[in-house]
């Protein structure tokens, strides 16, 4: 597979992320402004798990094309921004397992405008220039997004 193979498959696989993950937030607050919160928790979950499955994946291609690109702020600021993902998705769980509306309400809020921005600015990653990539480069591309 080749490198624009390759940044084909993962901007399908983004777009498919993005649209699932942002229809599950969507769920959730339906649930919890039902006060289904239980419901709401283990829909949460679901949410986060494919949440960090997604930003492993980033976090595991983010070196290999700094190497092709060089420094990326938009890479820097992806970097921080998971960060704040990680903390909002343990606020948003905490307030479920409370059944706290007012809390998940802001928290969620939170969630969805950090993840939203996020998405939007990994879509544009795909059409970073990149130098040619190595085999080993491309094999390291390959292998992250078998486990995507």
């Amino acid at each position: 597979m080749q490198l624009e193979q390759m940044r084909d498959e993962l901007g399908w696989r983004l777009t498919e992320d993005h649209s699932r993950l942002k229809q599950t937030l969507e769920d959730v607050a339906g649930l919890a402004q039902r006060g289904s919160f239980v419901t709401a928790a283990k829909r949460f979950g679901e949410f986060r798990i494919t949440q960090e499955r997604h930003m492993n994946l980033e976090e595991t291609l983010f070196p290999i094309v700094e190497r092709l690109s060089g420094p990326n702020e938009a890479i820097r600021q992806d970097r921080a921004n998971h960060e704040t993902i990680r903390r909002l998705l343990n606020a948003v769980s905490a307030s479920l397992a409370m059944s706290k509306l007012h809390e998940f309400v802001d928290a969620h809020r939170q969630l969805l405008s950090v993840s939203l921005e996020l998405w939007e600015r990994e879509e544009r990653l795909l059409s970073l220039e990149l130098k040619s990539p190595g085999s080993e480069a491309i094999d390291q591309m390959q292998h992250a997004l078998r486990r995507f």
